[in-house]
């Protein structure tokens, strides 16, 4: 069973343009289905065409309206989003840093010291003297973090 905390991470993959609005609402519908009574699911139905609403709305969710998050799922989903991405080349490393760290600086705040979150903080400063290498390491080491 889809976890809201998967929707959650694909509601940031989908926030910084590393996935679509279709992507998204894939996962939104096939848990609206799977649970239709569900008053978060018919909230997140509503607003399902609008990136801006559907990630406060989650956000919103997971501070104060629940004691629950499962940080493996969430971390899990995330970084295999960012990966599929970093992969595509569709961004430079550069670019690929920046819109990362504007991601990391979203993060709850629970989670933003913790690895392999900390690392999107980060992972990008070895650019700033030309070392593009290490950025890819720290990068690569954070996306086999769920893999093992």
């Amino acid at each position: 069973m889809l976890k809201l905390e998967c929707l959650f991470a694909y509601s940031y993959l989908w926030a910084w343009g590393f996935c679509s609005m279709q992507e998204y609402n894939v996962h939104l519908d096939r848990l609206f289905s799977e649970t239709p009574n569900n008053k978060i699911f018919l909230e997140l139905e509503e607003c399902s065409n609008n990136y801006k609403e559907t990630f406060a709305r989650l956000k919103r969710y997971f501070e104060y309206e629940t004691n629950t998050f499962d940080s493996y799922i969430f971390g899990k989903t995330l970084f295999n989003g960012l990966e599929i991405v970093y992969k595509s080349d569709v961004y430079t490393i550069a670019e690929f840093g920046k819109i990362c760290y504007q991601l990391w600086n979203l993060l709850p705040g629970f989670l933003v010291q913790e690895q392999p979150f900390r690392t999107l903080s980060y992972a990008d400063d070895p650019l700033s003297w030309g070392d593009e290498k290490q950025s890819r390491i720290m990068y690569e080491e954070a996306f086999r973090f769920y893999k093992g």
